[in-house]
């Protein structure tokens, strides 16, 4: 066995890969220089690279040791920083989480670290873009009465945005594609689940969704004042990514977002897709 020093431990780039390489560190001594994902990492001369099998038992484990020790509001903060998908994230969170195995709940506290600072600022990035598509999400009406919407995400905002809209539409069935990540919430007025959206097809828009559309685009352009229109503003606050979901800002929704499949399939029944475990806070 090498010596654990030189040795940084790899992960397939799920949550709970990176959980159960944190597990593993915590088997040898010294601990490993760091946790990277396997897809982005680029090998140095010296180091040794082990891969970790993701294991859902050490996973969970090692869940419970951050939530017992650091508490639910780093747990939350490590959840969002890795979701924030920043090249350098997992080797920061390693270090934020071996920090707080030490110091415990007053790690939330421990600001002049610089992984604490590091962590704080991903998880803030990822509650500033779930922040934006609250504002601009837009749901459409499908056939079968089911709400639609679909998003295109820096950052995998999915956990953060289904509490909101669940207790927003409360006995409003909806799908909320995350087209990044081709994942998917599905809320059917009781609770809601992240499921795998890699093969999802949808009917079409519901009698009369159209007319509704037009009629919104046609009072977002009535309202407008063309002598005072200030494009750069405009862009400040309303980005161009964020405007492929908004009906406002489209010609045509259901072209833009494919929402019929191909000929003779039909869409797949609520919940019936089978998902791998995304993880929920």
């Amino acid at each position: 066995m090498p010596d654990r020093s030189d040795v940084v431990l790899l992960y397939d780039g799920s949550f709970d890969g990176f959980l159960s390489a944190v597990f593993v560190s915590y088997l040898h001594r010294p601990a490993p220089l760091s946790v990277e994902s396997q897809d982005g990492v680029q090998q140095q001369f010296g180091i040794t690279y082990l891969p970790v099998e993701t294991d859902e038992a050490r996973a969970r484990r090692a869940e419970e040791g951050i939530r017992r020790t650091m508490g639910q509001e780093a747990y939350e903060t490590v959840c969002k920083a890795f979701w924030a998908e920043s090249p350098s994230g997992s080797a920061v969170l390693y270090r934020y989480i071996r920090l707080g195995m030490r110091i415990g709940r007053a790690i939330v506290h421990s600001l002049t670290a610089d992984c604490v600072a590091e962590v704080n600022a991903l998880a803030l990035r990822l509650g500033n873009e779930a922040t934006h598509l609250i504002q601009f999400v837009r749901f459409s009406r499908l056939e079968g009465g089911i709400y639609y919407a679909a998003i295109e995400p820096k950052g995998f905002v999915l956990p953060l945005l289904m509490p909101h809209f669940a207790a927003r539409y409360q006995i409003q069935p909806f799908l909320l594609h995350d087209r990044t990540h081709q994942a998917v919430g599905v809320f059917d007025t009781h609770e809601w689940v992240l499921a795998d959206a890699s093969s999802l097809r949808l009917p079409g828009f519901a009698e009369g969704e159209t007319a509704w559309r037009r009629l919104w685009k046609a009072f977002y352009e009535s309202i407008a004042i063309k002598e005072r229109q200030n494009l750069r503003l405009q862009m400040q606050h309303v980005p161009l990514r964020y405007r492929n979901g908004m009906t406002e800002m489209l010609p045509d929704y259901a072209q833009k977002f494919a929402l019929r499949g191909p000929a003779g399939e039909s869409s797949p029944e609520i919940g019936s897709t089978a998902a791998p475990r995304l993880q929920k806070m």
